[in-house]
């Protein structure tokens, strides 16, 4: 009996040793697969932002590039509307209200004495005009400097041209403060 004592100690020291060397190896194994697969989130992360990266068009907005090929044209001449407040149309997404205080001026060409006649005889309509298409954008349209020169600056050109005889060139933003308030 003696013998079969001694086999069982050595199966249940066997088998303890085993799982010993099973428990020991676990964690290791855990701990690989966890760094395997936080080292596969990462290179799929960047592989995503590369190619996000490589399919936008340019850092800097059409916008600002049309902006530096008119920054060294011919000399312009600029007449200053007065500055005003407004408040604009609230969405109904929106729940805080919105108040836009603007200084602006138009440009025109340097020298053009028809155009400065035009904008002084229409100043009253043109500053109207201008308040009427700012007070109807949302927060969103002209919070940022690229939807102020994408979207508002272009609708006021177009808007203005379309009243007058002689062409206004561009808008200059002398002040653009934007104000949320809740209600």
């Amino acid at each position: 009996m003696a013998i079969d004592d001694e086999n069982l100690l050595d199966d249940e020291d066997g088998e303890s040793k085993q799982e010993e060397k099973k428990g020991s190896s676990f964690p290791f194994v855990k701990i690989l697969t966890y760094i395997g697969i936080g080292l596969g989130v990462v290179l799929i992360s960047a592989i995503t932002s590369l190619v996000i990266l490589s399919l936008r068009p340019s850092d800097k907005p059409k916008v600002y590039q049309d902006y530096i090929k008119s920054a060294v044209s011919k000399p312009r001449d600029t007449y200053a509307l007065k500055e005003f407040k407004l408040y604009l149309d609230k969405k109904e997404d929106e729940s805080m209200a919105t108040i836009v205080q603007v200084k602006l001026s138009l440009v025109y060409e340097s020298g053009n004495q028809k155009i400065l006649d035009e904008i002084i005889k229409r100043k009253e309509q043109i500053v109207d005009r201008v308040q009427y298409i700012i007070s109807k954008k949302s927060y969103q349209e002209i919070s940022t400097s690229v939807a102020r020169e994408e979207l508002l600056k272009k609708d006021l050109l177009y808007s203005l041209n379309s009243m007058m005889e002689a062409e206004i060139l561009d808008i200059y933003f002398e002040q653009f403060i934007i104000q949320r308030i809740p209600g």
